[in-house]
């Protein structure tokens, strides 16, 4: 239930519908557009969204399975 709330509140932030986060496949989608989104709004380039995808799923394969 963890992982669904993250990008419930994640979706929340970046002003997407949260229920997508229940939709399974749509989410990855709408995750990478939440997340850029989110640094948009922090007036981040355009390289910081495609870094944190990236570093999310190295993090998510390596650590959350251990």
């Amino acid at each position: 239930m963890i992982p669904i709330y993250n990008n419930w509140v994640l979706f929340e932030i970046a002003d997407e519908t949260p229920w997508l986060s229940l939709v399974p496949f749509v989410n990855v989608v709408f995750m990478y557009i939440s997340f850029y989104k989110v640094f948009s709004k922090f007036d981040k380039p355009a390289s910081y969204p495609i870094i944190a995808m990236i570093l999310y799923f190295i993090f998510v394969k390596c650590f959350a399975y251990s």
